[in-house]
């Protein structure tokens, strides 16, 4: 059993495995990764080998807000049954927040992978290991560190109508180092505004309290700090028509063009606007996505900027059917 990275495989090595394990991730509109392209266009193409009896499994990364949501990962997984190929487990698709749901599968995955390479079966302690690494990092997905905002820089010069930033981090006492290529994750928050306008289309009373991960937080606090609302994707507007029971839902929901068209730009307002149905507040957090972190390139060197981290973050701001629309994390930016 071997662990190889995608982009140094030698992909005429792959009709000589008995067994596979994939996982990958989906970059922007369903393209694979980098490090995955030669091996995506190689299965795909006229030279790609008989994988007759060949067992596989593939853990398909990616993020629900784009439309080819894990596009590669089922690219994949189709085209090495068409190849002969025999799935030990089916295809996992795991979102931003795959931590919470992925170690079910991955017990299952690998534990099935050992018994066909012959090694004993047993249970992948993968909890086990999460706890040992925290025990070295102290700051993760689910603990953040809070940085203190050293400067902001306003990039453009008088009179432009773009916002360009270059943020500067402390990561004093914080032990995260970097690397160059590396991205930072940062939890924002949803704009008052915009909160406003979700309390608004929707009817809801701000004294409200709903059930948020085993907590009892107010509506007000689940909208602002635990819930994507700038973004719409295709899986929330699915559980949205399952209430709303509307045919022009539906019939957008069928067709993948229309729908494309339909999702740039528009928010959770717009969707309770334009289609609405009666939810009690409880309700409608459960179809909404958690509010994932957004990830920006990196701007620095640590070997330049010891215990710092540099930013250059676009400040995104537009107009849509008269309504004043903002990206959560850059306007986050601009106001920490």
């Amino acid at each position: 059993m071997a662990l190889k990275d995608m982009g140094e495989y030698q992909v005429k090595s792959l009709q000589k495995e008995p067994n596979l394990m994939v996982f990958v991730s989906t970059h922007g509109e369903g393209d694979p990764p980098f490090a995955a392209e030669e091996l995506h266009e190689f299965v795909h193409s006229k030279r790609a080998p008989k994988l007759q009896g060949v067992k596989f499994a593939v853990c398909s990364l990616g993020d629900s807000s784009y439309l080819h949501f894990c596009k590669t990962g089922k690219d994949f997984d189709m085209k090495f049954e068409e190849l002969g190929g025999v799935r030990f487990c089916d295809r996992a698709d795991f979102d931003l927040d795959f931590e919470e749901v992925a170690d079910e599968w991955i017990n299952q995955a690998l534990t099935k992978f050992g018994s066909l390479n012959g090694h004993a079966t047993h249970q992948v302690t993968i909890a086990d290991k999460k706890t040992e690494a925290k025990a070295i990092i102290a700051y993760d997905k689910k603990n953040p560190f809070k940085a203190n905002v050293l400067d902001k820089v306003l990039l453009n010069g008088r009179g432009s109508s773009k916002e360009t930033l270059h943020v500067e981090l402390s990561l004093e006492e914080s032990g995260l180092s970097y690397e160059p290529g590396d991205a930072l994750g940062i939890f924002s928050s949803n704009s008052d505004r915009l909160v406003e306008e979700v309390l608004e289309v929707t009817g809801f009373d701000k004294s409200v309290n709903i059930n948020h991960n085993n907590s009892t937080v107010s509506i007000v606090d689940a909208l602002k700090n635990h819930y994507e609302l700038t973004l719409l994707n295709r899986e929330v507007l699915a559980r949205y028509a399952k209430f709303a029971e509307s045919a022009e839902l539906n019939s957008l929901l069928s067709d993948s063009a229309r729908l494309k068209e339909y999702l740039y730009g528009r928010d959770v307002a717009d969707m309770v606007k334009e289609f609405p149905v009666k939810l009690d507040p409880q309700q409608f957090v459960d179809l909404l996505r958690k509010l994932p972190p957004r990830l920006y390139s990196i701007s620095s060197s640590l070997n330049a900027n010891p215990n710092e981290v540099h930013l250059t973050v676009g400040v995104v701001r537009y107009h849509q059917d008269g309504r004043k629309k903002e990206g959560v994390c850059s306007t986050f930016c601009r106001i920490a």
